[in-house]
C-alpha cells in the first residue's frame, strides 16, 4: 500500500494506527484518484484541511454566511458563520473551529483556543485587516459589521462549537461539542451530538447529502497539494 510505505518512511507515523485510517474512506478516495499524493506529512495536512472545508461548507449550505477566521499562519479560529434577518442585520453568530481526528485545541498567548479572549482577539485582527491583501474570504465582511459581531460577543450573543471529524471505514464519524467559557481564557467542552455518515454506501438522504458535500470539500482541498 503506498500510503502504508509512505508512513514507514516518517518517524512521525505509527504504523498501526495508520493502518486502520488507510482503509477508511477519505484515505481511500485520495489513494484512487490522486496518486500524485508523495509525502505523508501533506497527507496529514490534506486531511486537517478537508475537514475545514466540510464543516464551513456545511453551514454554508444550510444559510449560514461563512468567512475563514484564521490570520497569520494557523491562529484564530476555522469559521465565523453568522446569519441576517431580512433587514440585513446580524441575529445569530457561529464560532467553529474543526479538529481532524484527535487533535485538541491548542494554546495561545490569548489563552484556550477558542476562549472569549481569543475569539475576540482574533476579531479585532479581521476588522483592521478588511482593506489589506487578505483571503478575499474575509472581506465578506465591513469593518462596520466585523464590529457588531465583536460587540455581540463581548455581550456573550453567540454560539460556539468545536466538531471532531474522525475517518471509519464508512466514512466519517463527527462529533459536535459544545464550547463553554470557564474564564475569560479558558473553555470546557460538552459532547452535543455524534453523526455516523455511511458514505461507502449511503442509503439515508442524510449520508448522500453529506457525501456531496465530502466530495466537493475533498476536490478543493487536493486541489493546493497537485497543482503544478
Amino acid at each position: 500500500d503506498r500510503f502504508l510505505y509512505l508512513c514507514l518512511k516518517d518517524k512521525n507515523c505509527n504504523p498501526l494506527k495508520f493502518a486502520d485510517k488507510a482503509n477508511s474512506w477519505v484515505y481511500q478516495y485520495i489513494i484512487r484518484n490522486y496518486p500524485e499524493i508523495q509525502s505523508f506529512r501533506d497527507l496529514n495536512k490534506i486531511i486537517g484541511d478537508f475537514s475545514e472545508r466540510l464543516i464551513i461548507k456545511f453551514f454554508e449550505k444550510n444559510g449560514w454566511k461563512c468567512i475563514n477566521g484564521k490570520y497569520r499562519g494557523n491562529n484564530g479560529f476555522d469559521g465565523l458563520c453568522v446569519k441576517t434577518n431580512w433587514w440585513g442585520s446580524i441575529e445569530d453568530i457561529l464560532i467553529l473551529e474543526s479538529k481532524a481526528e484527535n487533535s485538541l485545541l491548542g494554546e495561545a498567548k490569548c489563552g484556550k483556543q477558542m476562549s472569549k479572549s481569543c475569539i475576540i482577539s482574533t476579531l479585532e485582527v479581521l476588522k483592521h485587516n478588511t482593506n489589506q491583501e487578505r483571503n478575499w474570504l474575509q472581506k465578506l465582511f465591513s469593518k462596520n459589521e466585523y464590529q457588531e459581531i465583536l460587540e455581540m460577543v463581548k455581550r456573550n450573543k453567540y454560539r460556539k462549537r468545536l466538531i471532531r471529524v474522525k475517518s471509519t471505514q464508512e466514512g466519517l464519524k463527527i462529533e459536535i461539542y459544545k464550547i463553554e467559557d470557564n474564564g475569560l481564557k479558558n473553555v470546557r467542552t460538552i459532547k452535543e451530538n455524534v453523526i455516523n455518515v455511511n458514505l461507502k454506501k449511503p442509503i439515508t438522504k442524510q449520508d448522500k447529502y453529506i457525501k456531496s458535500i465530502a466530495e466537493e470539500a475533498l476536490k478543493e482541498t487536493l486541489e493546493k497539494y497537485t497543482q503544478p
